[in-house]
């Protein structure tokens, strides 16, 4: 579904549990679709395509869209994010304090080598819980 003719906005009753509903904001020739799965009380996000400066205000947005006050726990896979730069980061740490205070855990998985020598060179693989694949993120949330 594209959601930027409602306005951006992702309806909480879309979300339901098991729910699996698709984003797209392109801004400046630049694309950013994010896939939304919940299972129970856990969210999982998708990201495809970049997330730059452009394109982190739509992630931001999906994300808070997204996120319902009895979610337990964010899964952001990023095995399909060919980029995210200095704004991305900006609105992952943005966003993993705020899931910290309401005792959200934050788990990655699937990084592309892209991805994932930007969270080495700039220390983010250190702050936070990065796995393998969604099967692994998922298991490391019921341990």
């Amino acid at each position: 579904m594209d959601f930027a003719a409602r306005g951006g906005t992702i309806p909480a009753l879309d979300i339901a549990r098991g729910a699996r509903i698709e984003r797209t904001k392109p801004r400046d020739g630049e694309t950013m679709d994010v896939t939304v799965e919940r299972n129970d009380d856990v969210l999982s996000l998708g990201v495809r395509g970049r997330i730059d400066y452009t394109t982190a205000p739509a992630f931001n947005e999906a994300v808070e869209d997204a996120m319902a006050e009895t979610d337990r726990a964010l899964i952001l896979d990023f095995g399909e994010l060919a980029f995210i730069g200095s704004a991305g980061l900006r609105v992952l740490l943005t966003q993993a304090k705020a899931l910290q205070a309401r005792d959200v855990k934050l788990v990655l998985c699937a990084l592309s080598q892209p991805v994932r020598e930007v969270f080495k060179i700039t220390g983010f693989e250190r702050i936070l819980q990065i796995h393998a694949d969604l099967g692994e993120a998922r298991a490391s949330l019921d341990a």
